[in-house]
């Protein structure tokens, strides 16, 4: 059992993975997802998992895929880092690697994309209200208190149903109770089928119960709350990642070469942050508080980043406080 199984170090080398699930490297290349789950199922981590998306990085030519957005699985770290022993297949074929590391081009179930859509203009989406008045009173009232409605008969309840059953699960206060009623309604079809996998049968993503050996992965980085934010903004809020970064700062009277300066220095800072200069305070408290996390879909790609160095939800709005209270300012995430 996984408890009491034998541990032993993750082989971090493409050949050794490969004779650990017996599937050569050459036969690695479009298939990510089988050997996803061979590694979950033959080289199984406590609390590792499979997941299902998008890869929304660079696309060799030389790939056996496609350019533009691609379908992908990799496996989730219990600490959060992504597993993905496929990703060389896609970005330098021919040059096999394991990448364990941050969430970077990673979209699990193409839910940061799915935010970045237009919603659907109020009563224009389906008409839910006779699949729901199928439910009993009292589960009507959850429903309804799931959909934070005072209601369920309420004009908009259609379009936020659709709504919160399109969102990442881990948004919702109690995806399983949620899930639950909507498949009562006889509308489990509306949830995504990765969502539904990951909330209500996560024994079938999960590192089986009844292995008899495990391994343990390469520790990972101990980040302080300040070391956190400056990876945050050096992965959000350089104008590589955000092109509209220079209007966002004009706006405030601030150049980009101040805010380079001031990150740089940030970065580096070695000293309790009461002491960091006030003008370089007020820029990276600026851009924690008004620029890092704007944009549909960011968000989550935010959250999901610190996940992968460590910080869950709580944990990393914890941080941003902290940093910022530090320069006398105040961020909500």
């Amino acid at each position: 059992m996984l408890d009491s199984a034998p541990s032993f170090d993750f082989p971090m080398t493409p050949d050794g993975l490969a004779a650990e699930i017996g599937i050569p490297l050459a036969d690695w290349p479009g298939n990510c997802h089988a050997i996803a789950c061979a590694v979950r199922d033959l080289v199984p981590v406590a609390g590792m998992r499979v997941a299902r998306g998008h890869w929304e990085g660079s696309v060799s030519r030389k790939s056996v895929y496609t350019g533009g957005l691609q379908q992908h699985s990799w496996l989730v770290a219990p600490d959060g880092r992504i597993l993905d022993p496929t990703r060389w297949a896609i970005t330098h074929p021919g040059t096999p690697f394991i990448y364990l590391g941050v969430c970077d081009h990673y979209d699990e179930g193409g839910r940061a994309r799915a935010a970045c859509m237009p919603p659907v203009l109020p009563g224009r989406g389906p008409d839910f209200r006779r699949q729901v008045a199928t439910l009993t009173a009292s589960d009507q009232a959850a429903l309804a208190d799931h959909l934070g409605l005072d209601d369920i008969a309420a004009p908009r309840m259609s379009d936020q149903l659709h709504r919160q059953t399109r969102i990442d699960p881990d948004d919702l206060a109690d995806a399983s109770a949620l899930y639950a009623l909507v498949q009562k309604a006889g509308l489990k079809a509306i949830i995504p089928i990765d969502s539904w996998t990951r909330v209500m049968a996560p024994e079938t993503l999960y590192c089986r119960a009844s292995s008899n050996r495990l391994f343990t992965l390469p520790p990972a980085e101990d980040l302080s709350p300040q070391q956190l934010t400056a990876r945050l903004l050096v992965a959000f809020c350089l104008i590589e990642a955000r092109p509209q970064l220079e209007d966002e700062l004009a706006e405030h009277d601030i150049s980009l070469d101040e805010y380079h300066r001031a990150l740089t220095l940030f970065e580096k800072w070695d000293m309790p942050l009461r002491y960091f200069p006030t003008t370089e305070s007020f820029i990276v408290g600026l851009v924690l508080s008004d620029i890092l996390g704007q944009g549909f879909g960011t968000p989550l790609r935010v959250e999901r980043y610190a996940a992968s160095l460590g910080y869950d939800r709580t944990q990393m709005a914890a941080a941003l406080n902290e940093v910022a209270a530090a320069f006398g300012l105040c961020t909500v995430w």
